[in-house]
């Protein structure tokens, strides 16, 4: 089960750094402000792999697989 989050923690920033913040947050496709910080506080960085290719990859993998035809 997960553990609950219950505790609260207030930061002070300008607007310029608020700013940044919500700039690099869309940035990483991420829409929760609460899981952008934690990430970041807890783990230092945040990983976004955009990989157009190998999405490519497995759709025309996925049309193959579905197309009705098998070939043995």
């Amino acid at each position: 089960m997960r553990e609950k989050r219950d505790e609260i923690l207030i930061l002070r920033i300008t607007k310029t750094e608020k700013n940044r913040i919500y700039e690099k947050m869309y940035g990483m496709g991420i829409r929760s402000l609460s899981a952008y910080i934690r990430k970041m506080a807890l783990d230092g960085y945040c990983l976004n792999l955009d990989l157009p290719q190998l999405r490519c990859m497995a759709y025309l993998l996925h049309l193959n697989a579905t197309s009705g035809s098998s070939v043995r």
